[in-house]
């Protein structure tokens, strides 16, 4: 008897937003200024980027299975599936 040992690489995707306050006191003392007006409008847009982009990491597991379940947004690679046969000796 043989067995066909299927491998399917995918990719699990799912798009969302979330929303993350920082307030000008956190701004303030990341930048160690006494008011928003001392801050580059460039260097702060930076800051707030990167902050969102590292708030990302703290969505909740709740939040993402949430979105897994609503979006079924499954992927595969049908081009890189590969196929295996084991035979079974008797």
């Amino acid at each position: 008897m043989k067995t066909f040992k299927i491998t399917v690489p995918y990719t699990y995707m799912v798009s969302g937003t979330f929303e993350h306050e920082i307030d000008e006191d956190q701004v303030l003392e990341h930048f160690e200024v006494d008011s928003l007006d001392q801050i580059d409008p460039a260097e702060l847009d930076s800051f707030l980027r990167e902050t969102a982009d590292d708030e990302a990491y703290s969505i909740s597991d709740s939040d993402i299975c949430l979105l897994v379940s609503e979006q079924k947004g499954l992927e595969t690679y049908p081009d890189n599936i590969e196929i295996e046969v084991e035979e079974e000796v008797a």
